[in-house]
């Protein structure tokens, strides 16, 4: 990867690794926590609740998460003020790797940079993990299913299953609790496969130590929506159901801006990072993957092209290799 790359978003060092699958799969697994209520008839009906509840929840908590054989422990805490979410995660595995969450944007605190990075918008254009509106009308491209009833850390809980209809989407299973209506475990799945997975074992309902949240100086850095119609690129490939939602510049002092294109099919998202750089013709097409992300860049007439997303690599290189300039052909 170009070291010019947006820092926050697109650098695939271990550490950004971390934060974004944190503030995914945490936003994912912390979705509701409401009062008991009459349980749901169908999995849309489970996900509608868990997806509902999420404005009125204020917790703390703690998690594991698994991915690549790896196990890591993090602290959560999650507040509504005044009708805005605010969320507070930390690695109790690597001290110091924070992220702050706030009507929609981010803020990842890195110690070894010795700053933090205001971030936009991570990889899920519907608030990092909540489900879209409409989940019915995504029947198309993932099947909604009822597992099994069983006990998860003294809870009856209900598992629920959502199924890709093709190789361009990953399964998610959450078993949400029968009685608050919490999911208490998440997957992402490659068919039976387990991608990654986080699972609570302590979850407490109670009013989140908002002004203990950590405020650190974000490094100078500015974030910039474009209007769809100004994009000068073209994107020739995209999987079906997958559209594009979202176009910014970024931009920090000392660095050539970053354009950002967001594109989701409502549940799953794809980021793709367009940087002019001048070492792009030495660079080599790349494939990383960490747990259910997949990172993929390659070079293009001087520009470094780069797409991660919670997806597999059929529809991150699928976009990677559709690229290109508005006035090619």
């Amino acid at each position: 990867m170009s070291p010019n790359v947006s820092a926050d978003m697109a650098s695939p060092s271990r550490s950004i690794f971390f934060v974004i699958r944190l503030m995914l799969l945490v936003c994912c697994s912390c979705s509701a926590f409401v009062a008991a209520a009459e349980a749901p008839q169908d999995a849309l009906g489970w996900l509608t609740a868990m997806r509902d509840a999420r404005k009125n929840l204020d917790f703390t908590g703690k998690a594991a998460l698994l991915r690549d054989s790896q196990v890591q422990i993090v602290a959560v805490e999650h507040a509504v003020v005044n009708g805005t979410e605010r969320e507070c995660m930390h690695s109790l595995d690597q001290p110091g790797h924070e992220i702050v969450r706030q009507a929609g944007s981010a803020t990842y605190f890195l110690p070894e940079a010795q700053r933090s990075v205001a971030g936009g918008k991570p990889l899920r254009v519907d608030g990092l993990g909540t489900l879209p509106e409409d989940l019915a009308s995504y029947q198309r491209f993932y099947r909604f299913n009822l597992g099994a009833r069983e006990q998860l850390i003294g809870r009856s809980v209900q598992e629920v299953l959502i199924e890709p209809l093709d190789e361009y989407r990953y399964g998610r299973r959450y078993w949400i609790d029968v009685d608050s209506k919490l999911p208490l475990k998440y997957q992402a799945l490659n068919g039976e496969r387990v991608l990654e997975q986080l699972v609570f074992s302590e979850l407490s309902l109670n009013k989140a130590a908002v002004g203990t949240f950590p405020e650190h100086k974000a490094a100078p850095y500015v974030q910039e929506a474009l209007p769809l119609e100004s994009l000068q690129w073209r994107l020739e490939r995209v999987p079906p159901g997958y559209r594009l939602v979202s176009y910014m510049r970024h931009s920090a002092p000392g660095k050539k801006p970053v354009e950002h294109l967001l594109l989701s099919d409502g549940l799953s998202a794809l980021s793709l990072y367009i940087e002019e750089s001048d070492g792009a013709a030495g660079l080599k097409k790349q494939v990383r993957h960490f747990g259910a992300m997949h990172f993929y860049s390659r070079a293009m007439n001087g520009y470094q092209i780069t797409v991660m997303g919670e997806a597999p690599l059929a529809a991150v290189g699928l976009v990677g290799d559709g690229v290109e300039r508005a006035e090619q052909r």
